[in-house]
């Protein structure tokens, strides 16, 4: 398996390179959720790619729905009916490097936050169920490292990410980023670290 989830339900939900599975801790056993049958209109994605599941998360609003990284774009899965939808993210042409997702934030602003194999973050507004923008050297902001990767949410409108620049928090606002440049000991709690 490439991921394990335990949704607010307390549901086990495994991702791996065929599929979603439930387990059922009651009867000790596992349903499967395939995806190659999804029919998509770009010839050249190999159906393999929508069955690779990376990382799965639960939608912050509707309990029956998970959303789930593939290497070939992100799939918005109904626990309750197992209807699948398939979105990709077209940055003027189909891009392998920006819909192969390996992690998603759910935020409470609504929209995903995806991590990718090896380039920029891209955001899924999850209300309209449309791909605003990517962050990185290909995206809106050339400024920023390549492959900035979420993390998790910090505030309403802010997220830990992490670079190769380091780790930092994101405006999601504005987009901005504040890397942490410094770490303080505090003498209240001892030997731990405070990011300030």
């Amino acid at each position: 398996p490439h991921s394990i989830t335990i949704d607010r339900q307390n549901d086990i939900w495994i991702g791996s390179a065929n599929g979603i599975s439930k387990y059922d801790r009651t009867h000790q056993t596992f349903t499967y959720s395939t995806f190659r049958k999804i029919n998509n209109d770009i010839a050249f994605v190999d159906k393999k790619q929508i069955d690779n599941v990376l990382a799965i998360t639960q939608d912050i609003q509707n309990d029956s729905i998970l959303w789930a990284c593939t290497t070939g774009g992100l799939l918005k899965f109904n626990k309750i009916t197992n209807a699948v939808e398939w979105f990709y993210y077209k940055a003027g042409r189909y891009s392998r490097d920006l819909n192969a997702f390996t992690v998603a934030v759910a935020h409470s602003n609504k929209k995903l936050y995806l991590g990718t194999w090896n380039t920029d973050m891209v955001v899924f507004n999850t209300m309209n169920e449309k791909f605003e923008s990517h962050l990185g050297m290909q995206g809106i902001d050339k400024s920023l490292p390549k492959q900035v990767v979420p993390c998790f949410e910090k505030s309403a409108n802010e997220l830990w990410i992490s670079s190769i620049v380091g780790i930092g928090i994101l405006n999601t606002t504005t987009n901005e980023i504040r890397y942490i440049t410094e770490f303080t000991k505090s003498e209240e709690i001892g030997n731990i670290n405070r990011i300030t």
